[in-house]
């Protein structure tokens, strides 16, 4: 029997990243039918662009200018020592990859993995226009796994490798580097001025970026609702234990100043009880099973709003906000074994609440007029090419405006049940 890739259809709802894999698989993954020797290999996976299992690449040219770019979480393959990419898992083996993309309880890899460079279907459009501009770019892949600490770490090695030792991209003096990241990637810029400061960078661009955290975290580490469809369905347990031990997924949680600037609740536990705050909220994720107590912890020290905007008023940044997409903005659980949770859906761009993406309107404070919105999935922020075409122009230092970008983002509606 030959399995064919007949669609992208499996929506990895995380970052709206889209990856193929047949509605047969889900029988399969029952143990319902068995592939012959003659099945051919579909991986879960199918990049527009072949692969480099390397975890950056710099392009030459004239240019000083160095444009890195940063994806979101997942958005980086990973692979092991025998050079076997396990993420995207692929399909002939997709059980052993999720193994191996496991970490432990301080949110260490237990096999060694290697990232490569950012998924080609959703940050590749973005790069080729800025190398036709004439600019040099580094699409910069990391281990989207170990938290915004370890990949700021790793950011910092590349930028001090770019100052101290030009030659290796074909320069002869320090180049300008300016930073283009995707949702979780520009948390990990902002761990990277945090820790770093912001002395080498010249412009920030983030795009879709839950700078208060995103209530869809919270589905997808308490029901494993990464996949929609119905493969996706019969993955959710695999995805419960692949993420559990994940620091990064965490980092996305609602911080305590969602409660204060988005919502004062996200998660209701039944009709009569909603949970108040983010004390409480933590309280009840510490009892999920799932729940890794240290990262739950950390969470209760982590980085002020107020710390987070001196940090960005350090720098020239600029922030493209998705809209106008039904995007989780609470959620709705059963009390009863198991306990099943529905969406409410919020304003947004498909994964990251609105408010949260724009700080409650802080960022207009800190950069007047740096801030674009835009009817855009989550997904597709770094292929929009009026986006493309706004990234020039702050990089060429003439962030006007563009069509059809607004100001001000649209009224938000009333949350509904999905």
């Amino acid at each position: 029997m030959r399995v064919f890739l007949l669609t992208r259809s499996l929506t990895f709802l995380s970052n709206g990243y889209r990856f193929g894999l047949p509605p047969i698989a889900a029988v399969l993954l029952l143990g319902l039918v068995s592939l012959s020797a003659s099945c051919q290999k579909a991986p879960l996976y199918e990049p527009m662009a072949k692969e480099t299992h390397k975890p950056f690449a710099a392009t030459s040219g004239p240019s000083k200018t160095i444009v890195i770019t940063i994806p979101g979480i997942t958005g980086t393959p990973l692979y092991d020592a025998l050079s076997h990419r396990v993420w995207p898992p692929n399909l002939t083996s997709i059980f052993s990859d999720f193994r191996a993309g496991h970490c432990d309880l301080k949110g260490e890899s237990l096999e060694k993995l290697t990232p490569g460079l950012p998924m080609a279907d959703y940050y590749e459009l973005l790069p080729q226009r800025l190398e036709r501009e004439g600019y040099r770019v580094i699409r910069f892949g990391y281990d989207w796994r170990i938290g915004t600490e370890g990949a700021a770490l790793a950011l910092h090695q590349l930028i001090q490798k770019i100052e101290n030792q030009p030659q290796t991209i074909g320069l002869s003096t320090k180049p300008n580097i300016n930073i283009i990241a995707h949702s979780l990637g520009g948390l990990v810029s902002l761990r990277y001025l945090e820790r770093f400061g912001p002395s080498k960078i010249n412009h920030l661009v983030t795009l879709g970026t839950p700078y208060l955290g995103t209530p869809g975290a919270f589905k997808t580490l308490d029901k494993g609702d990464f996949a929609d469809g119905i493969t996706g369905y019969f993955l959710r347990p695999y995805f419960i234990e692949l993420f559990r031990n994940h620091r990064s997924w965490y980092e996305l949680l609602p911080t305590r100043d969602f409660f204060e600037v988005v919502a004062p609740s996200y998660i209701t536990v039944s009709p009569q009880k909603t949970l108040k705050g983010f004390s409480e909220t933590m309280d009840f994720i510490k009892t999920r099973p799932w729940a890794n107590q240290l990262f739950v912890k950390e969470l209760h020290s982590d980085w002020s709003m107020s710390q987070k905007l001196a940090l960005l008023k350090k720098v020239d940044a600029y922030f493209i906000i998705g809209e106008r997409q039904p995007t989780t903005g609470g959620i709705l659980c059963d009390p009863g074994p198991p306990m099943d949770c529905e969406a409410q859906v919020d304003h947004g761009d498909g994964a990251v609440v609105l408010q949260s993406a724009r700080m409650g309107g802080r960022l207009d404070e800190i950069h007047p007029g740096h801030s674009y919105y835009i009817d855009e999935h989550h997904g597709q922020l770094f292929n929009n090419p009026y986006i493309i075409d706004q990234i020039v122009h702050i990089l060429r230092g003439n962030p006007m405006h563009l069509p059809p970008f607004s100001r001000e983002p649209h009224k938000t509606p009333t949350r509904s049940l999905h």
